[in-house]
């Protein structure tokens, strides 16, 4: 073989470069999709349908992604079949093609706990192919739980930690029985920087007064830490607590509680939900 003057080629450095060739048209094939294990022998056309997650906070916002794939007795359609999605609860996109064997959807939440039912339906040749598959959409929320009586109101300080993304619009107190116990006032505020997002007072012994009805979402992201003053009118049930764990996992540190009559204490949280409803 001829080369430059003064630049030998080796059979080695031959082969060195057609592999180096080989492996870069490699990396730039992108993947197919993992196709689904095969059905049993004498499977009749159908379609198959996953969601990913199956579990979502009911927040109006989160989303789980929806693969369907399509049989036609023989093999796995791969492209160009158009699939249609539809869901009782929450929202998703209306259709999709298969492509490398897949048509996927995205679905949105809705804002009320319970569960969707998500249909995937397409025809091969004169089959109409349907089926469903469930998103369990939890309480978007952050719950003490109740607490308990004797209880004294005051201001509550300390930090919070939601164990998920919050979308809020209202937070509301358990009151003792028997009184008129709530919320006279809510701030949270960044943990770090000690800005203020939101402040929000009562409106008084009207509707469902145990309640702070937000003008505007509020929303408190998974795993970040906050700091919040809460401020209670007479009784709040109280968690007699300086850490505690509340329903949905999320973290709650109280570092300090000024009664009314100006006594400090560093375990008292009031019982409280935070969320949409």
């Amino acid at each position: 073989m001829e080369n430059a003057p003064g630049l030998r080629v080796t059979p080695l450095a031959l082969r060195i470069g057609f592999l180096l060739c080989i492996a870069a048209l490699l990396i730039a094939i992108p993947p197919l999709s993992a196709a689904p294990p095969l059905p049993p022998n004498d499977t009749p056309p159908s379609v198959f349908l996953t969601a990913d997650p199956a579990a979502l906070y009911a927040d109006g916002v989160s989303t789980a992604t929806i693969n369907a794939s399509v049989w036609d007795g023989f093999g796995w359609i791969s492209f160009g079949l158009l699939v249609k999605f539809s869901t009782d609860y929450g929202a998703i996109n209306a259709s999709a093609y298969l492509v490398d064997g897949t048509a996927t959807a995205i679905f949105t939440a809705g804002t009320v706990p319970g569960v969707a039912t998500i249909t995937a339906e397409a025809m091969v040749d004169e089959w109409l192919l349907t089926n469903t598959t469930t998103v369990t959409l939890m309480p978007n929320e952050l719950d003490t739980g109740t607490g308990a009586y004797p209880s004294i109101p005051g201001t509550h300080r300390g930090l919070i930690k939601p164990s998920h993304r919050l979308v809020c619009r209202r937070i509301s107190l358990y009151p003792s029985a028997g009184t008129g116990g709530h919320i006279e006032s809510v701030t949270f505020s960044n943990a770090t920087t000690g800005a203020v997002i939101v402040h929000y007072s009562w409106s008084g012994y009207q509707g469902d007064y145990p309640a702070i009805v937000f003008p505007e979402d509020l929303i408190l992201e998974q795993d970040k830490e906050y700091r919040y003053e809460l401020v209670t009118g007479s009784y709040p049930q109280m968690i007699q607590q300086q850490q505690y764990t509340t329903l949905d996992g999320s973290s709650i540190n109280c570092t300090e509680f000024v009664d009314v009559n100006g006594k400090v204490h560093h375990a008292g949280i009031p019982a409280f939900r935070l969320g949409l409803e």
